[in-house]
């Protein structure tokens, strides 16, 4: 499951009807620099953007734990900003588990999304959009939702249970050990490519 499918089918629709006003939030479009300003005034440390096959990408620190950012559907021309920002935290686990496991926890937690990267990392994260604004302290509560992301994951963890994995078909709770907790981990550029529908993003025409 791809983070970015469902939020730009939604995009797409509002792209259509809102047109973002100046008076309407603080921010109207997201730029590098502006990203920057709101992920410091949340808390963030040792911030730094970077390029990389023409995306741009907002690295932080947050409480000593990396996050990575990129900007989305920007203008071709350079001029009117991104009118998204795909908001991530890459986690790796002591342990693989099922796509099952992780669609529920999509299901069951409609705050943030995990994404499979490879059998022990996943990625949680939010889309966030800009169209009609959006104000400093909306884009600090969506910080907060992906980064409680992995503690969330554990509870649920704590939580599921497996049907017909014990003796005689008794339902088990998932195994979740006491030092598997998810450890945070430095998102590349490649791996926020994997939370992204490119094809989907490349056919709206964001002016």
């Amino acid at each position: 499951m791809r983070l970015v499918t469902t939020a730009v089918a939604v995009l797409a629709l509002a792209a259509s009807t809102t047109v973002p006003s100046a008076t309407a939030a603080n921010v109207v479009s997201f730029t590098a620099e502006n990203v920057k300003a709101m992920v410091t005034e949340a808390g963030g440390s040792n911030v730094t953007a970077q390029t990389a096959q023409g995306i741009t990408f907002v690295n932080f620190e947050l409480n000593g734990v990396p996050f990575t950012y990129s900007l989305q559907l920007c203008d071709p021309k350079g001029k009117a900003g991104c009118a998204g920002v795909l908001m991530a935290i890459g986690v790796a686990l002591d342990q693989a588990y099922s796509l099952e496991t992780l669609n529920s926890f999509n299901r069951d937690i409609p705050l943030v999304t995990v994404v499979q990267l490879d059998a022990k990392t996943v990625a949680f994260g939010r889309f966030a959009v800009s169209l009609g604004g959006m104000s400093s302290e909306n884009f600090k509560a969506n910080m907060q939702m992906v980064a409680v992301g992995p503690e969330l994951f554990v509870r649920h963890l704590k939580g599921q249970v497996v049907a017909g994995a014990g003796t005689a078909g008794q339902a088990v709770p998932v195994s979740v050990a006491a030092d598997s907790a998810p450890k945070p981990i430095r998102l590349s550029p490649q791996a926020m490519s994997q939370l992204v529908d490119e094809d989907l993003l490349n056919k709206l025409n964001v002016k």
